[in-house]
This record gives C-alpha cells, structure tokens and sequence, in this order.
C-alpha cells in the first residue's frame, strides 16, 4: 500500500535575502520497489554555498523495498524505513528478521502506525494508540523509533502534538515540496532544520510516472548552483554571509551559511539599510 493524500504548507517569510530564493535541503519519498540514484548539484567554484542533503524513505514495509535497500547498500547508501507494524510477517511485508537486517545495514527503522489509518478521522485516543502503540512494538522488536511518517500523509495540529507525546521527535509529511505534477508554488526544498520538525516537508511520494530527471531535479533545482548577483550592488562578490551551525541529523552538526544580506551601504524609501534585507 502507497500513499496517495498529501497536505500542502508554506514556509513561514523569512526576512533573509537567501530564503527567499531557496532552501536548503531536499527529502525525496521513493515509493515502493524503485530505486534511483541521486546527485547533487556542483557547487560554483571558491564559492561557500549550502550542502543539499536527499533522503531516501520508504514507506509501509512491503517486501519488495528488501531489493531496493540491497541495491542502496551496493551503492553505499542508506534510508529510513516508516514500518506499519501489524503488516509485518505477512504475505507481500518484511518480516521481522527483514528489519533487523535493514538495520544492520545502516538503515533507520521509523514509525507509521499499527494499521496505517488516517489519523486525522480518528478520535484522539484511537490516534495515540496508533502512533504510541506501533513505536512500542518496533521497541519490543529493537528499534529505537524517533522519526515518524503520517500515513496517507495526513496531519494537523492535534496528531502533530500526539506524535510528540508519544516520543518521536520528528514526522514527515508528503506533497509540500514542488513535484514533477504538483504544487508548483511550493519551494524545492525543506529547510534545515525545519521550521516545524513535526511537519518535516517532501516531495509528493515517487512512483513509475517520475523519470530519472524527475529526481534529478529535485536536487540540483533546490541547489545552488553559483550566487546570485546582488540586485543593489550588481555583484555576486559584495553578498554578507550569515554563519550558522546547520543540523546534519539530529545529534550532530557543522558551520554553514544561513543567510545573505545585500552588500549595498545605501538606505532602501522605508529607511532600512539594504543590508538588512
């Protein structure tokens, strides 16, 4: 079973010059059974710019996705599997030692409910039930869950504080990145870290109609590839580089440019300093 309901946001203004043009990571949902390499855009030359980061996630727990971590593995790659935990040891689902086998691979093993219900439907105890009651099994079985994945990507306020509640420290959702068919006002990008970790955005999940270029876009269009020139000094060498530690996973992370400003000492009609923008 795959995904199909996908919820869309947008990402709070930032008053940072280089928000406004691009995030800085991307989270690709592959769907069951398909496998495509990713590469990231080249950065200009002597020029510092953001890394772009891609995740691979598979959803469910269908048997098939054994393959595909296979051939990840062969490529020294490795993802995040949102396990429904009462599939697991049935005909077509991984089973148990499937899992472990993933994990040892390097693998995240991740929540998604018992029975993969829309949450949002559900009365709230039935919702905590399913959120905390599938990270209890996968404990039962050895993993350590921390990251979630709504089912049918479906989310609000209230099931975003359950899975909270329940433990995770992170959940993602589906269709809030721009998509080869969809949502072409949403940015190519998630941000790192995200502005709401409980409402992590991705792509609309991936399945047989997206092409290899498809993916590749995904990338390299939410990379940047050079500096823009500075619109108030007509260079892309007069930019003021912000630096901050950006998070690389939840435990660990390095100095990277947050933001620019505009390298401009004039002062904009509204009295603030270009620089400021």
């Amino acid at each position: 079973m795959t995904s199909s309901a996908t919820t869309h946001r947008r990402l709070p203004r930032s008053t940072g010059y280089l928000h406004t043009l691009l995030a800085v990571a991307v989270t690709a949902a592959l769907a069951v059974g398909l496998l495509v390499g990713l590469g990231g855009g080249s950065p200009a030359t002597g020029a510092a710019v953001p890394k772009t980061i891609v995740s691979l996630t598979f959803d469910d727990g269908n048997d098939d996705q054994l393959a595909a971590e296979q051939v990840m593995k062969a490529h020294g790659l490795v993802g995040t599997f949102f396990i429904t935990t009462s599939w697991i040891d049935s005909p077509t689902w991984l089973t148990q030692a499937n899992l472990h086998s993933i994990a040892a691979d390097g693998n995240e093993i991740g929540g998604h409910t018992v029975t993969h219900p829309d949450l949002t439907t559900l009365p709230a105890a039935d919702a905590t039930a399913e959120v905390c009651d599938g990270r209890t099994t996968l404990a039962a079985w050895g993993f350590t869950a921390t990251d979630f994945a709504y089912p049918f990507a479906a989310q609000n306020a209230a099931t975003q504080q359950i899975v909270k509640d329940c433990g995770f420290a992170s959940a993602r959702s589906l269709g809030d990145i721009r998509s080869p068919a969809s949502c072409p006002a949403c940015p190519f990008a998630e941000t790192i870290p995200p502005a709401n970790p409980y409402e992590t955005a991705a792509p609309d999940e991936v399945d047989s109609t997206w092409t290899l270029q498809n993916l590749q876009d995904l990338v390299t269009e939410g990379y940047l590839q050079k500096l823009p020139v500075d619109p108030m000094t007509g260079s892309n060498q007069t930019w003021r580089t912000v630096m901050e530690d950006a998070s690389q996973s939840i435990s660990q992370s390095e100095p990277g440019i947050f933001d620019v400003h505009s390298g401009s000492d004039k002062m904009s009609l509204d009295g603030t300093a270009y620089s400021e923008w």
